[in-house]
């Protein structure tokens, strides 16, 4: 264990944050350790009525009946001032809106240290240690004999995040929410030691802003054999009627797990946010827990992440979006998406407009090869709005064509034709966009569909014809009974399905005129 007990002098880095103290008694059965806080500066003095007996009593020995006089004037005088006070008005309520009394550090609170466990491993615990009270978190960190570093975390009053943060999920109760963000809670700094002037030469020496800088940044070569974290294409919803934008989880891959202090990023609280912005307005923050249950906390692959309150993210209007992941103040993702308000021109529609939402994950298709020796090609249907939004229905078909020539060579029964052709109803369907179309072709060397071995190797072109015209095809080379994944130049945070084909189902091949 190592915190000792003790009585202990805090002293801040920053001048403006008051110093307390804290005396400590360490357990080390539980790893934790319990002190009541004092702030010095807040505490008032009481008056000593025992001390101005003691002066009256002198006053008296030393000048007889005078000193008795003078005495008695002295606590008339001291009765009237008394009396002159009492119509004082009383102090004015705090200003919740003031950013100090918003952020203030509470004052003679009991706080208990306990041990941080390992994010991958929660049956093991790291040399940091947490607290957490009613509007106030922090950690407390060993870095000398005799000398700790705390950072603490104040959460804004409730009237400060409505003028302020009104767009974020700021956590109005740190027993269930932690940010380590020091723009919407008010951070500290502080070292901690029962020598009060080895605490304050510490404090004097360091450098709030490089504290700050290391406590949150990402140390990226801690990613698993220094693979490129990345996020999966965002399963954005969009309510086709309202435009409300809602995002359920995210999954990354490899994420780095230090900062450049060292310490674990704490994905268990809430390291992981998601943003949606407009150019620079920010429209909503979210934060993010992991899903994982159990002992382990994260994967060092793959790890699934819950947004808070839902997912609910904002009513839309139509315009151009940008969706942002974050470890703490790092883009790790970025992601633009439009909203599209379709006006539809059918009179016999019951909705004269409705919301569709189109991105990057559009211009592709997702292929898979089944046990069964079919290929599922997922179809995004958002690339039909612009030409199809006001019909009745769009009938779709795919065709195959193998080396440039029409495959395969016999015609499908009537049970493998099932797939092959779809009929999407629009008017009235304002949802009729919001998943891809699953088109089902039958992918083996023989025509009876459960006899057949894989297609031969080769290269392969799908044709999508819509409404009896070619649309948009695929093209894609097949190879020991598998898609082959074709490779992408792109940005860092290129979404996971084209990095890492093999954690995800099916392969994203562009889609082409």
């Amino acid at each position: 264990m190592n915190i000792t007990s003790g009585h202990f002098y805090a002293a801040a880095v920053n001048s403006s944050d008051p110093a307390f103290e804290i005396a400590l008694e360490a357990n080390s059965e539980t790893n934790a350790a319990e002190g009541r806080r004092i702030i010095p500066s807040m505490v008032e003095k009481p008056v000593d009525d025992l001390d101005m007996v003691k002066d009256g009593i002198d006053t008296i020995k030393k000048q007889g009946f005078g000193g008795v006089k003078k005495l008695f004037k002295k606590a008339v005088d001291k009765a009237m001032e008394e009396i002159a006070d009492k119509p004082k008005p009383a102090p004015a309520k705090p200003d919740p809106l003031d950013p100090e009394f918003a952020h203030r550090l509470p004052h003679d609170v009991r706080v208990r240290y306990a041990a941080i466990e390992d994010i991958q491993d929660l049956e093991q615990s790291t040399d940091y240690y947490e607290y957490r009270g009613d509007s106030v978190y922090g950690i407390l960190h060993k870095v000398a004999d005799d000398l700790y570093r705390e950072i603490s975390f104040t959460v804004p009053t409730d009237e400060y995040v409505e003028k302020h943060f009104a767009a974020e999920a700021v956590g109005h109760s740190v027993r269930d929410w932690r940010r380590e963000d020091a723009r919407l809670h008010r951070m500290r700094v502080y070292f901690l030691s029962t020598d009060k002037a080895k605490a304050e030469k510490a404090a004097a020496d360091a450098n709030f802003d490089q504290i700050k800088h290391d406590f949150t940044s990402v140390d990226f070569s801690t990613c698993r054999d220094g693979l490129s974290t990345r996020f999966n294409f965002p399963e954005l919803k969009l309510d086709p009627k309202s435009g409300a934008l809602s995002l359920n989880f995210v999954t990354g891959w490899y994420l780095p797990l230090k900062t450049l202090e060292g310490r674990d990023i704490q994905y268990r609280w809430d390291a992981l946010r998601v943003s949606v912005k407009q150019g620079d307005t920010l429209i909503r923050r979210k934060v993010c827990w992991s899903k994982n249950r159990g002992r382990y906390c994260i994967q060092t692959a793959k790890n699934i992440f819950e947004l808070a309150d839902g997912g609910y993210m904002a009513e839309l209007e139509a315009g151009n979006y940008t969706l942002e992941i974050e470890v703490y103040n790092e883009t790790i993702m970025s992601y633009p998406f439009t909203v599209q308000k379709i006006e539809t021109t059918d009179s016999t529609n019951q909705y004269p407009h409705y919301f569709s939402l189109v991105s990057a994950y559009d211009d592709y298709a997702r292929l898979e090869i089944t046990a069964e020796h079919c290929l599922n090609l997922h179809y995004p249907l958002k690339r039909l709005i612009e030409s199809k939004h006001s019909v009745d229905e769009i009938n779709i078909e795919i065709t195959m064509e193998k080396d440039g020539q029409a495959w395969p060579e016999w015609k499908h029964d009537h049970y493998q034709t099932n797939g092959l052709t779809e009929t999407i109803e629009v008017n009235n369907t304002p949802a009729w966009t919001l998943a891809p179309l699953k088109l089902v072709f039958p992918f083996g060397d023989e025509p009876e569909l459960h006899k057949a071995n894989p297609a031969p190797d080769g290269q392969y072109r799908a044709l999508l014809t819509v409404d009896g015209e070619l649309f948009d095809t695929v093209s894609f080379e097949f190879k020991d009974g598998q898609v082959i994944s074709q490779a992408f130049a792109g940005s860092a945070t290129m979404p996971a399905e084209f990095v890492y084909t093999e954690e995800h189902t099916g392969v994203f091949i562009p889609l082409t005129k």
